[in-house]
């Protein structure tokens, strides 16, 4: 029986492909994309500002998981207040 995954992209679990399966790699390519249709239809095409947009891109999604750990294990961190007895 094969192992169950969250979408048909997931690669397996462990290291650096869960941060592929993070990226969420069709809809990155559909996003990029439309990145990329814009640039071409502008009046004038300039390389260097869509360079930089794919930068900004990859920048976020590279920090997004990171903050997003960084939460949980913030909130993981608090102590949680101690049960009141009922007596």
């Amino acid at each position: 029986m094969t192992e169950a995954r969250p979408a048909f992209y997931a690669l397996a679990p462990g290291g650096w492909r869960d941060y592929v399966t993070l990226l969420h790699p069709p809809y990155t390519a559909w996003h990029l994309s439309y990145v990329a249709i814009g640039a071409a239809l502008a009046p004038h095409f300039y390389p260097g500002r869509l360079a930089a947009a794919a930068f900004a891109f990859f920048l976020a999604m590279a920090s997004a998981p990171t903050r997003w750990t960084s939460s949980r294990a913030a909130r993981s961190r608090r102590a949680s207040p101690a049960p009141r007895s009922s007596s």
